[in-house]
């Protein structure tokens, strides 16, 4: 319903001039606000560094507000392979759209689906015959002018009963590839074997941390005894928001002594050291963390499942073997390759023109 009553606000084009040959290269477009220092842009930097810029044109519509120093590296790297690089913050949808035409994209993939600073208002307009959604929202758009949503079997099992007006396209592995930040720097030891007591934490947007998250979290803090919760995200700046959240732990046993709640760290390089300040991260469910968490052997089943493992890693601190074992694992897995990544991508993008090349 939200989808219809919101295109309603702009004509859809439907037709193009795109040269019906699909055998030639093709234009891809992406666009997106998140071309700085954010967590979307760990996801996309892959595909701008290794596609095949002879077969896969590139050209990005950048709506971002503020850009630093990876903006601008991004924009360098476009430019130097052969692409094109568009600023179109504070241009109007509709205009956007005309541009989107006017380059003759074949395959427009927004990044941002419904968070801040999107641009569905233009892809509503559909000015590309192939129009993707892809990494920065996990679930349906609603815009029937969207044709396809990128995703893995992981993410969205193929018997999935979700409701989704995009045709699903998962790729092989995972539908996500992470380009490591530079400034994450070594892993440090684990602060347990000088604090004398173990440290939780979690850096998830505070969404994410459900009363039931919660109720768990505190079964295992109680568990543990001296241990300690730190928690960062954005909305702790606000006193009534911190002062909430500690009664609620209050609650559930949890003394507010035992929390630390931090907010928003705006340098990349002091929110990575940051994670030194914590032995185990907790993760949140259903909805977990993407950028940040990862290793198969520590998913829980349920929620007893969960609090059993985070009193296991508890007893034994965490060791630094296993957390420099980890890094070594994520950085030679699949989702570290950003070259075949990069190919499994084109060839669902191949796939996707078939029917209207």
């Amino acid at each position: 319903d939200w989808g219809r009553r919101f295109m309603r606000l702009f004509l859809q084009y439907n037709s193009w001039d795109n040269i019906k040959d699909p055998e030639r290269p093709l234009v891809i477009g992406y666009v997106s606000p998140d071309y700085f220092t954010h967590s979307v842009s760990y996801f996309i930097e892959a595909p701008l560094i290794y596609h095949d810029y002879a077969n896969y044109k590139v050209v990005v519509y950048s709506a971002v507000v503020k850009a630093d120093a990876k903006t601008n590296r991004f924009r360098e790297r476009v430019l130097k392979n052969g692409g094109t690089w568009r600023d179109i913050y504070g241009i109007d949808e509709k205009k956007v759209a005309s541009m989107v035409r006017e380059d003759k994209i074949d395959i427009l993939v927004e990044l941002t689906g419904h968070t801040a600073n999107n641009k569905l208002g233009m892809m509503a307009c559909r000015p590309a015959p192939v129009q993707v959604t892809w990494i920065g929202y996990p679930n349906t758009t609603g815009l029937s002018t969207i044709d396809y949503r990128i995703t893995d079997a992981l993410a969205d099992p193929p018997d999935t009963k979700e409701v989704h007006v995009e045709e699903l396209v998962r790729l092989p592995n995972s539908f996500l590839c992470y380009t490591p930040s530079p400034e994450a720097g070594p892993v440090c030891p684990t602060p347990a074997l000088s604090n004398g007591f173990v440290t939780f934490g979690s850096f998830n947007n505070l969404a994410k941390i459900t009363p039931k998250v919660l109720q768990v979290w505190a079964r295992i803090l109680c568990a543990v005894p001296n241990s300690r919760l730190i928690v960062k995200c954005k909305p702790f700046c606000c006193d009534s928001v911190r002062q909430q959240f500690l009664s609620t732990l209050e609650k559930l046993g949890l003394e507010s002594l035992r929390t630390d709640l931090l907010p928003l760290i705006l340098l990349n390089h002091d929110h990575m050291q940051a994670y030194s300040l914590m032995d185990i991260s907790l993760d949140t469910f259903p909805y977990a963390g993407t950028t940040t968490t990862w290793l198969s052997n520590l998913v829980a089943k349920n929620e007893d499942e969960y609090v059993e493992m985070a009193l296991q890693l508890a007893t034994i601190y965490c060791p630094l073997k296993l957390e420099n074992e980890t890094k070594d694992l994520m950085i030679k897995s699949p989702l570290c390759d950003g070259s075949k990544f990069t190919q499994h991508l084109e060839s669902a993008y191949r796939n996707m023109c078939v029917a209207v090349l």
